[in-house]
């Protein structure tokens, strides 16, 4: 596997951060693959029966990408499978069950059978299905404890994500009782305003012309067109200043400048 054109790829257990990179030549066959990595797998995670991944493929939008499609086993060149791209291919190592009947597991260990003890390689095998079940268990086990750490990461983020959304909650509502706090100063300050202006009218209207309103009372017809006759009593102050037609628009009495809450027709003989 040392060859002038080796090349040098990934192999990642899946699921896991662990990988080692191992020198393949593009000429071997799939089954050639599988027999040539198989005791560098076993040594380095404890793996005898196992499928490789190729990485790069499309896969559903549900489907993790370890969870692929694997290479099957089979006679072609890893060269003419993956072509010009074989330089960009790393692999996914997918354990498998020791009670799967998989290709390449029985040729390896078919391959290590000594003809001439079959009944201590039997021994030896039994040992190595044990060592490798457990194996197998042990991986099973940490695959789960990562899982483990990764949902409680995961409900971290959440918890993370809860605080900052109570944060942002807190600010809103403080941001808020400022509002309100300047459009109550707003309303108060023009409330204040509108006192003021009614008490500056106040103060002038007490500096009008007496003399000038007495003279307006003295005369008989309306005070505003000054033709028609004098018929409307202004309620509340009683005053009869303008006549009919004048006195329809009018929400002030012209005389004491008083709001006027009603108006009545007075009949003078």
């Amino acid at each position: 596997m040392n060859g002038f054109n080796n090349i040098n790829m990934t192999f990642k257990l899946v699921y896991t951060e662990q990988t080692t990179n191992i020198n393949i030549d593009p000429l071997l066959l799939v089954n050639e693959l599988y027999e040539n990595i198989r005791p560098i797998i076993n040594n380095q995670f404890g793996l005898l029966n196992f499928e490789l991944v190729p990485t790069g493929q499309n896969v559903p939008d549900n489907v993790n990408a370890e969870d692929g499609p694997p290479l099957g086993p089979n006679n072609a060149q890893i060269g003419n499978i993956f072509g010009n791209n074989i330089h960009n291919v790393s692999f996914y190592i997918r354990p498998l069950p020791m009670n799967n009947n998989n290709y390449e597991y029985i040729n390896y260990i078919n391959n290590n059978i000594n003809n001439n003890d079959n009944i201590n390689n039997n021994d030896n095998i039994n040992n190595n299905n044990d060592n490798n079940n457990q194996n197998n268990v042990n991986l099973q086990q940490n695959l789960i404890v990562n899982q483990a750490h990764h949902i409680i990461e995961q409900n971290n983020i959440i918890s993370n994500q809860e605080q900052e959304i109570i944060q942002l909650k807190k600010e809103i509502e403080e941001i808020n009782r400022k509002k309100n706090l300047i459009i109550q100063k707003l309303y108060n300050n023009l409330k204040e305003a509108n006192r003021r202006d009614k008490q500056t009218r106040d103060v002038k209207m007490e500096f009008l012309n007496k003399q000038e309103l007495e003279k307006l009372k003295e005369i008989p017809l309306c005070i505003i067109c000054i033709e028609q006759d004098r018929q409307i009593i202004f309620k509340p102050c009683n005053h009869i200043a303008c006549c009919s037609s004048c006195s329809k628009n009018l929400q002030i009495c012209p005389i004491c400048r008083e709001h006027i809450s009603s108006k009545k027709t007075a009949y003078i003989a």
